[in-house]
């Protein structure tokens, strides 16, 4: 699927383990804790993901959305494990086009309830979500490797 997104030509395709290379370049630049290459790579042999989704300029990936479905209580939740934009293009809506695209999957899916983590001081990752309709649930102290602390955000489709 394409979309012209600020006057850029952006490509959502389904990701897989051949992006894994864009995928760990991406979430370096973007994470002073990124997740290990063996996490990423089980993440996109769909060992631990089974929605994946790599955001493309000029076949060039400059972002990526990693979530899966989770089955609790007879019911499907959906979980967006991590999304990144590369930093030369963040401001442009590639990530607020990536959710969207996992959202639909998700509903597609059957999925009822969608939530995910962020540092409590990423605003820029908040306001998306709030956009998007995610309210905060819980706060997680001390979630991340460096002692951050974590907002769980949820939303219902």
């Amino acid at each position: 699927m394409e979309v012209i997104q600020n006057q850029l030509k952006i490509k959502i395709r389904r990701a897989s383990i051949k992006d894994f290379e864009a995928v760990k370049r991406i979430e370096y630049l973007s994470f002073k804790n990124p997740y290990s290459d063996y996490y990423l790579k089980r993440l996109l042999n769909g060992n631990l993901a089974d929605l994946s989704f790599i955001a493309e300029l000029n076949n060039q990936p400059v972002g990526y959305v990693i979530a899966r479905r989770e089955f609790k209580e007879n019911e499907i939740i959906g979980h967006v494990i991590a999304i990144a934009v590369h930093p030369d293009f963040r401001g442009r809506g590639i990530g607020k086009r990536l959710m969207e695209t996992v959202l639909q999957e998700f509903k597609k899916l059957g999925v009822k309830k969608v939530y995910l983590e962020v540092r409590v001081n990423n605003l820029p990752a908040l306001r998306l979500y709030e956009k998007l309709g995610f309210k905060i649930v819980e706060y997680i102290p001390s979630y991340y490797r460096d002692g951050e602390d974590a907002f769980v955000l949820e939303k219902i489709l």
